[in-house]
C-alpha cells in the first residue's frame, strides 16, 4: 500500500489516496469555505446522484470511511457544486 498525501490549503487539509484519488469533503470545504460539507454534498447528490456510482468509499487512518474521486470523477463534482453554490447566491 502506498503514501496517503496531505495538502495544507489555507489551514485545512485535504486528504489524497495512495492512487491519488481526493477526499470529497475536504476539496468541497476548501474550495466553498464552508463547514457544513455534508450538506453541500447531499445536496450535489440529490441533484445528481450518479454521481455516487463514480466515487468510492476509502478508509482514511486518522478518521471514518470518506468517499472520494478520481479526476474525472471530480471534474464532473467541481462543476456541480458551482452550480449548487451560484443557485444559492441568486436567492
Amino acid at each position: 500500500m502506498g503514501v496517503q498525501l496531505n495538502l495544507k490549503m489555507d489551514d485545512k487539509i485535504v486528504r489524497f489516496t495512495p492512487d491519488g484519488r481526493i477526499s470529497i469533503l475536504d476539496a468541497i470545504r476548501v474550495l466553498s469555505g464552508q463547514d457544513d460539507t455534508v450538506a453541500l454534498w447531499d445536496a450535489i447528490t440529490a441533484v445528481k446522484p450518479e454521481i455516487l456510482e463514480r466515487c468510492e468509499s476509502y478508509p482514511f487512518e486518522e478518521e471514518e470511511t470518506l468517499f472520494v474521486a478520481d479526476t474525472t470523477a471530480w471534474d464532473e463534482i467541481v462543476m456541480l457544486l458551482a452550480d449548487h453554490l451560484l443557485s444559492r447566491e441568486d436567492v
